[in-house]
């Protein structure tokens, strides 16, 4: 008797359970999917107060804590009281003081130290030619001249055929340099194995531009220009024949 009894009432939840639209922990009127008030104190706390201690899970599948509703197109969104510090808290093993939450191209994130960043492994490389031939508007040139590594802290670093070969890791990269002795609008693309990763629009010159680069394997690098039309008579329209310079300068944070 006790066996069908229990099995009554299993049944019972399961027919049950689909009839709730809502869940709530601790309030009887809940304001999402599933909604837990933690202190108990909805009813009484202020407008502005009230969600700092609750958990919601609304019908998107959104997590939220402390607050009543998801930041728009945030998947886990968490608020803390104000002024309060350490609102979020993330212990893998990597994390450590000065350390800096880092991420790769599939959204993994670990802890990378960030007292020793920048001044811990990093590569200078330039790239210039005296008389480099410009394509007019509309077409790419892929950049070639002397190459030269004026610094270099990271193993495995190398250079030949107008492009930097790095080994495997991620990277900053920080890119500067122009057309000399003219005025360009132009676009400066950064090529991984032949293949644009990453771009940068400018005007006169490129200054303080920064990448992120994660090479799973080791990866020459080299650099594509080409010209944005803007219709100012003060810059210059290629095609043309000038002097240019540029560097990048790889800052490695993590093997």
């Amino acid at each position: 008797m006790k066996i069908n009894l229990s099995c009554i009432l299993v049944l019972l939840i399961i027919y049950l359970c689909p009839l709730a639209a809502q869940i709530g922990v601790n309030l009887e009127n809940p304001e999402a999917l599933f909604h837990l008030d933690s202190k108990k104190n909805n009813a009484t706390a202020t407008a502005t107060t009230k969600y700092l201690d609750d958990v919601i899970i609304d019908n998107n599948g959104n997590l939220v804590i402390g607050a009543k509703a998801a930041v728009a197109g945030a998947k886990v969104t968490v608020t803390g009281e104000s002024g309060s510090k350490g609102v979020l808290k993330i212990v893998d093993g990597t994390q450590g003081e000065g350390y800096i939450l880092h991420g790769n191209n599939e959204g993994v994130g670990d802890w990378v130290n960030f007292k020793t960043f920048p001044f811990n492994k990093y590569c200078i490389w330039t790239l210039q030619n005296t008389a480099f031939s410009f394509s007019s508007i509309g077409k790419k040139s892929n950049l070639t001249g002397t190459a030269s590594i004026d610094y270099n802290e990271i193993t495995g670093a190398s250079t030949a055929s107008s492009a930097i070969t790095m080994p495997k890791g991620r990277y900053l990269i920080l890119a500067a340099g122009e057309i000399e002795s003219t005025k360009e609008n132009a676009i400066l693309h950064l090529l991984v194995n032949g293949t644009e990763t990453n771009k940068v629009y400018y005007s006169d010159y490129v200054n303080g531009s920064i990448f992120y680069q994660d090479l799973s394997q080791q990866s020459a690098i080299s650099l594509q220009w080409e010209a944005v039309d803007t219709n100012n008579i003060y810059y210059a329209a290629p095609p043309f024949q000038k002097p240019y310079k540029y560097s990048l300068t790889f800052i490695r944070i993590k093997d």
